[in-house]
Formats: C-alpha cells, sequence, structure tokens
C-alpha cells in the first residue's frame, strides 16, 4: 500500500477549512511522517559521510548519530501507524526491540586486569598476543621457537595498563571526555584527545605495577651482565646497558599493544 493511498480520492480536494477532524488529524500525521522521514535519511547520510570521508569516526559519535536515527525512525513509525489506523503495530515494537539489542553493542566491556603485569620475553607463547602485542610476541616466537638472535628483554602487558587505568579510576572521566567529544570537529577531538593523554600521564603508576616493572628489568639485567677485569684482576659482573624504548601504543584496535622492549646501547 502506498502512503497517498491512505487518503481517499473523494477527501484529496478538499480545502482543510476545518482543523479538526478526521482529514484534519491524518494530515498531521503524515507531515510527522514527512519530517521524521526526513530527519532519518539526513542522520544516515551523516553516518555514511563519517566513514567515507575525511572526518573521524569515533564510536561516541556513532553513538550520538544512532540515538537521533532511533528516535526519528520511532517517531517515523508511529505515524505511520496512525495513519494506517494501527496496521503497523508489530513495526512500533520492532523499533524497540532492535534498539534493546543495539543499546549493549555502544557499551564496550571493560577487561579485568590480570596478573601477568610483565614478562620476560622468553616466557612469552605466540598465544599470548592478546596480552603482550603482536611486535614482542613474535620477537619472542623468533627466539624461543625458531632460535633467531633477539634481543633480551621484557614486556609490560595489557594487564598493566588496564590495571593502571582502574586503580586510577579513569575509565568514567575517559568516557564523559570522549562522550561530549564531536566527531565532525577535529580541533575539538585534539583537544580532548590531549585531555585524556594528560590525565594518563598525571596519574600514578600503581605500586603493583612499578615493581613488576623493576623486577622484570633486575632480572633482564642480572641474567645479561658483563664480565670486566678489574685492575687487580678481580672478574666483577656489569649490568648490560639497555635502553628502554617503547615498541608501541596502546591502538584502538586491540588492547594488548602496550609493550615495552630493551634495546642494546653501545657504551
Amino acid at each position: 500500500m502506498q502512503i497517498t493511498d491512505l487518503f481517499s480520492k473523494e477527501n484529496t480536494c478538499q480545502l482543510l477549512v476545518n482543523l479538526e477532524g478526521d482529514l484534519a488529524e491524518k494530515y498531521r500525521w503524515y507531515r510527522e511522517f514527512l519530517i521524521h522521514n526526513h530527519e532519518a535519511l539526513q542522520i544516515i547520510s551523516d553516518l555514511e559521510r563519517m566513514q567515507q570521508g575525511n572526518e573521524p569516526f569515533t564510536l561516541p559519535g556513532v553513538k550520538e548519530e544512532y540515538y537521533g536515527l532511533y528516535e526519528a525512525s520511532t517517531k517515523l513509525v508511529e505515524a505511520l501507524n496512525h495513519l494506517s489506523g494501527g496496521k503497523y503495530e508489530e513495526l512500533v515494537r520492532a523499533c524497540k526491540d532492535l534498539h534493546e539489542q543495539m543499546v549493549p553493542l555502544f557499551e564496550l566491556p571493560r577487561p579485568r586486569p590480570g596478573k601477568e603485569l610483565a614478562l620476560p620475553l622468553e616466557d612469552l607463547k605466540a598465544r599470548m598476543v592478546d596480552i603482550a602485542g603482536s611486535k614482542a610476541t613474535n620477537l619472542a616466537v623468533a627466539g624461543n621457537e625458531l632460535d633467531l638472535p633477539t634481543p633480551p628483554g621484557f614486556v609490560i602487558t595489557a594487564h598493566a595498563f588496564w590495571s593502571f587505568i582502574e586503580q586510577n579510576k579513569l575509565y568514567d572521566a575517559i568516557d564523559s571526555m570522549l562522550a561530549i567529544a564531536s566527531s565532525g570537529d577535529p580541533s575539538e577531538l585534539e583537544s580532548r584527545a590531549g585531555a585524556v593523554q594528560k590525565m594518563i600521564l598525571e596519574s600514578p603508576v600503581p605500586a603493583a605495577v612499578a615493581e613488576a616493572i623493576s623486577r622484570a628489568y633486575d632480572l633482564v639485567a642480572s641474567n645479561n651482565a658483563l664480565a670486566f677485569a678489574s685492575p687487580s684482576g678481580v672478574e666483577r659482573r656489569v649490568p648490560y646497558p639497555y635502553v628502554l624504548r617503547r615498541s608501541c601504543s596502546v591502538s584502538a584496535k586491540t588492547a594488548s599493544r602496550f609493550c615495552f622492549s630493551f634495546q642494546r646501547c653501545a657504551t
């Protein structure tokens, strides 16, 4: 059935002199239908532009657009249902059911930190990429399984990062900052990202994480010490000099890429 068929032919040419009555009521719902249909189509167009254009495509931005689309679609369906005399009650319920399924998709699960905060490369397995990141894991596999020469080192795991975020109560603060950032304004996003970075840098490292890193460093240093002969002929071992270099940071695709490795220094 076409939308125009909701109006009978004998009434299509009658002027709405009286603003009350069935015909006037139908006109009001028809006007609501057109308004919210236009709104829904505009939001869909905005979402396509966000995805395919040069604008930042962020979860908070998509969430904001989705809620606008849900509201417009709900009002559109309600208007259509009134126009048809209640023939689309199932469609109204379907909108609500779909909305209930969509809402959880915007709530990212918060990882629960594990006990493995820092691990030496020799303890890493290929299956541990989720907590150690692909670079550190591949380096470990090259040395441990392929017996290729690799530098000693350790990795600070994703568990350490999430423990840092959790113990400093940064989850809600970061979510709040990003939720109000407009995806269509790159300068605003940059400002919000800078504020999040500043908040992270100013937060203290949890004692357990700091201790795990210190233990991992001491272990690598002691196992790779250099032997020197003193003037008296007594050999002494000096911890091998290292520079701590970040190989990669946490990315939007995976939370596991919070890892560090050691790189030898020529001294």
